[in-house]
């Protein structure tokens, strides 16, 4: 795993080292050429005071000639090329005739040397270079003793700064490792550095969701748990009853009526698990462009049978060009299916439901309407809570069809909207959803 902390730590101690390293090649350079000037302006400065002196059989005492010239060979020629003096009678370094600085190798030693001529007189004055690049060198390594003594410095410094930095950032994850999974209380914003504020206002967010989303599950599992144990006690009844009873037409009563609970008990069971896989984190695994034509005409092929049973006419135009949408197909299966159903379920026989679609505008537009007895409009907005059933007694029903036909069209970003069916009897659903756009995806 990367670690912030590291890498700022890696990359400064790095950008210290480039940036020393730099400076010291700079500096190497710079003294380096500034050493070479302060002795060639030397080496200038000797050559005058050579051919400013005129005698040359004894030493020069007053002026301290002997002691500058004690690193260098001063040669001191007349026009005739003949050797006046001289500071070192061993090394006889030849006569260069280009005036001003030569560098020329001489015994197997490098010499800078400086010609001055002016009347009868030439003034050659030689010095090795050897010396130079030890006073060079001597000055480097000082030099860089010093910069890896500061830079040591610095790296331990921001080392402490650093590390003083993130002390805010372990509080803060020593805080919320402390947190009990039942603790979904934001966490606290005081102290926590302007940095990493808006990931900890996201984190406090995402509590804030998970919170509502697990207290949801928790009602969700509350209600589904009362609403089981109605039919499952009913059927505990019955069995009991058929048990104790000796006639048989009361046995019999008894077992239509554990059959009757056992059936309520499986549909609420399903609409269960449908709204489980109806949750929008499920719903968001597996989008997938589709044509809404093969959804409505697969509900209908499914349904068909019970329409035919219950002797009434389910009724789907089908338009001839596609209708794509961007959606889940479990999910849209399960919204039709449970609205059919619904349909079906409520509406007298010798009746039917009408299934329609059409696009407008970027928009499908579906609808289906039955001629049952409809839902009054004082009713309308609460039937899509979870186990609301305000006509229960009439039919069987789980009160979970219409919440999770509302959990799918909220996951596509649509709208449903209940109405007065369209000869004035039974109940219109009427659908919005967004049609597939290429320019979006």
């Amino acid at each position: 795993m990367k670690s912030i902390k590291r890498a700022i730590l890696s990359g400064l101690t790095i950008g210290i080292i480039v940036c020393s390293s730099t400076v010291l090649l700079f500096l190497f350079f710079a003294m380096r050429e500034e050493i070479f000037e302060i002795m060639d302006y030397q080496m200038e400065q000797v050559a005058l005071a050579a051919h400013l002196r005129r005698d040359y059989s004894t030493p020069d005492t007053e002026s301290g000639f002997e002691e500058k010239t004690v690193d260098s060979i001063v040669q001191i020629r007349d026009a005739e090329n003949n050797l006046l003096y001289t500071t070192n009678r061993e090394t006889a370094i030849p006569l260069v005739s280009k005036p001003g600085f030569t560098d020329l190798m001489y015994d197997g030693t490098p010499w800078r040397v400086y010609v001055l001529s002016k009347g009868d007189t030439t003034v050659q004055v030689a010095q090795p270079l050897k010396e130079r690049k030890e006073i060079v060198f001597f000055i480097a390594v000082e030099t860089a003793l010093s910069l890896l003594f500061l830079a040591v410095a610095l790296a331990i410094w921001i080392y402490i700064v650093v590390n003083k930095s993130f002390r805010p950032v372990q509080e803060l994850c020593d805080s919320i490792r402390r947190k009990k999974a039942s603790r979904l209380d934001p966490v606290d914003e005081t102290m926590v550095p302007e940095e990493i504020l808006p990931l900890v206002r996201e984190l406090n967010a995402l509590l804030s969701r998970l919170d509502i989303a697990i207290k949801g599950q928790k009602h969700f599992l509350a209600d589904a748990a009362h609403e089981l144990r109605t039919p499952l006690t009913a059927v505990d009844l019955q069995v009991q009853n058929a048990l104790d009873t000796g006639n048989e037409l009361e046995r019999e009563n008894s077992l239509k009526k554990i059959k009757k609970g056992i059936n309520r008990a499986t549909v609420m069971a399903n609409q269960i698990l449908m709204m489980a896989k109806t949750d929008a984190d499920i719903l968001e695994e597996n989008i997938e462009v589709l044509d809404f034509r093969t959804i409505i005409g697969d509900v209908v092929s499914e349904f068909s049978p019970l329409a035919m049973e219950r002797e009434i006419d389910l009724l789907w135009s089908k338009p001839e060009a596609p209708i794509l949408l961007a959606g889940n197909e479990r999910g849209l299966k399960a919204m039709i299916s449970s609205l059919v159903d619904n349909a079906l379920k409520y509406s007298p026989s010798g009746t039917a439901v009408t299934l329609n679609a059409f696009t407008d505008t970027g928009k499908l537009f579906f609808e289906i309407n039955d001629e049952g007895p409809g839902i009054p409009a004082d009713q309308r907005p609460k039937v899509f809570r979870r186990f609301y059933r305000y006509r229960s007694e009439r039919a069987l029903g789980s009160g979970l069809g219409l919440a999770i036909v509302k959990n799918v069209i909220d996951f596509h970003k649509g709208s449903i909207t209940l109405g007065d069916g369209d000869n004035g009897t039974g109940l219109k659903v009427e659908l919005v959803l967004p049609l597939f756009d290429e320019n979006r995806h």
